[in-house]
Formats: C-alpha cells, structure tokens, sequence
C-alpha cells in the first residue's frame, strides 16, 4: 500500500494530495463503506429531496411519505 502508516500517532501527508492513493481509495475505500447521504431533518416533507455526491456519483435520496425514505443513482434517461 502506498504511504504506509508507520507509527499510530501520525498519518503521511502524502495521503492527503497524491493522485495514486486517492484513486487507490476511490476504487478499494468509497464504494465499500456506508455514507451518510443527509439527515432526515433536511427532507422533512413527502417529496423533499437532496442530491448526494460522492467520487464521480450523484444519489438522489426522497422522502416517500412520513415512513419512507428512498436513494437512487442520479441518471436520467431522456434528459442525460
């Protein structure tokens, strides 16, 4: 794995902006983890919705009705 963590009190800083480990993290980390996509707070009502994005994904998330909350891919047919 590229820049190692070495000691338990400090992270490289190389994590932070090399190009490799975030492609390594995009393809291995983000896809294989839980997100929190918004609180439900932010769509209180039937039909509210926020737009979450993550890497090169975007995720709608809707609330249904008063019991239901609902995410999916933001992809449009027609409109592209």
């Amino acid at each position: 794995m590229p820049w190692a963590v070495q000691t338990a009190d400090r992270i490289p800083k190389q994590r932070y902006y090399d190009a490799d480990f975030y492609a390594l993290e995009a393809e291995k980390f983000w896809p294989r983890v839980w997100q929190m996509a918004c609180r439900l707070e932010e769509i209180p009502q039937p039909g509210d919705f926020v737009e979450y994005q993550i890497l090169d994904e975007s995720i709608i998330v809707v609330r249904v009705d008063a019991d239901n909350v609902r995410a999916y891919h933001n992809a449009c047919r027609h409109r592209g």
